[in-house]
């Protein structure tokens, strides 16, 4: 195990006594814990345990209802509308696609939308929840405004992910995740710690203008979508999906957990699992996956692999069963911190 590594059990049962030192019930402390670190296992450093302070931040100052009763404001037989309470993200976004799961069991499609709910963590965690049971996953999240659009000069959206998972046979599931930025905010705030210049088409100033300064962003500064008008076309949509169908908090009605942790973010969700098996039976389903798969790799370049959506993620996670959970210095030393605040044991002997 590396030096930066970590047993990735106890960074969940270090997770959980975090939060639940923090307030969080002990069965929601267990869940968001797992989210978080199954994201880390899978490479998604961005939005693993390296959150855990900011989301603890966010419990204290009253952003976070740690005791928020999840309700079903409405639904029907394929669909549910889901009031968050302003509770912990990561339980109300887990909670709802089981809702939605359990929906399409019965029937082909369950869709939830969830409303009143803070930052989810990573969104794809929620769509390979459905590759378990041989459906199809779809999850998407709004987010606070921080991506121009093309003609503006400030903020008009968040930088609104959305994830899909497909199950297959042979080869391993087909899953994405991704914003609908260029790039994540993490590698912004990392080149401007780092003092480096960001390559151009990553970001405008305040005014609108291109600039690879780092600290424009958050000086007021805005990511750019990803293709232009065709990232702006997914990001509305997410938003469309989200806030305006949950009849929910859309654009500048939304926080930030970062910069206002003693506000609730305000964000929703969106959530869809397909029951495969009943359009078309599930091993038909999976062996055409496979050989689509089989398709691209055919094309690939001499000497070079061409990588399906998700293949790298799951090559992070059989690495990590060996290697342990790897995290940066900083997100290490704000695990340090938490111990120290809530003197719980740290998950790595040598920050004691």
């Amino acid at each position: 195990m590396g030096t930066n590594a970590v047993d990735a059990e106890k960074l969940k049962t270090f997770v959980v006594q975090v939060l639940e030192k923090a307030g969080i019930a002990s069965e929601d402390a267990q869940l968001a814990a797992e989210v978080l670190v199954a994201t880390d296992i899978r490479g998604t450093r961005t939005h693993g345990v390296r959150q855990l302070r900011r989301y603890v931040d966010q419990i204290k100052l009253g952003g976070i209802n740690a005791k928020a009763d999840i309700q079903v404001t409405r639904s029907g037989p394929t669909w549910a509308v889901v009031d968050g309470q302003s509770g912990l993200g990561m339980v109300t976004a887990y909670k709802a696609m089981k809702l939605a799961m359990a929906k399409a069991s019965s029937d082909f499609v369950g869709i939830v939308t969830v409303r009143n709910s803070n930052h989810p963590g990573a969104i794809g965690y929620y769509a390979n929840m459905c590759v378990q049971k041989d459906m199809i996953g779809l999850a998407t999240t709004n987010a606070d405004p921080t991506m121009s659009v093309p003609g503006s000069a400030g903020r008009v959206l968040g930088t609104n992910p959305l994830a899909y998972a497909f199950p297959a046979g042979r080869e391993r599931s087909i899953t994405l995740d991704i914003a609908t930025s260029t790039v994540s905010g993490v590698k912004i705030e990392q080149a401007a710690r780092e003092g480096r210049a960001v390559p151009e088409g990553w970001i405008v100033d305040r005014r609108g203008c291109p600039t690879t300064d780092p600290a424009a962003l958050a000086a007021g500064g805005a990511h750019l979508p990803v293709g232009g008008h065709k990232g702006y076309g997914l990001a509305l949509m997410v938003e469309i999906l989200t806030g305006v169908l949950s009849g929910s908090a859309v654009m500048d009605e939304i926080h930030s957990f970062a910069r206002s942790p003693e506000k609730p973010s305000n964000v929703s969700h969106f959530f869809l699992a397909m029951n495969i098996g009943v359009m078309v039976p599930i091993s038909e389903f999976k062996g055409r996956l496979d050989t689509v798969a089989e398709k691209i790799r055919s094309l690939s370049k001499e000497g070079e692999h061409i990588y399906l959506p998700g293949e790298i993620e799951v090559l992070e996670e059989e690495k990590a069963k060996t290697q342990g959970v790897c995290l940066d210095e900083s997100t290490l030393s704000d695990l340090r911190l938490l111990a120290q605040d809530f003197k719980v044991r740290c998950p790595y002997p040598w920050a004691q």
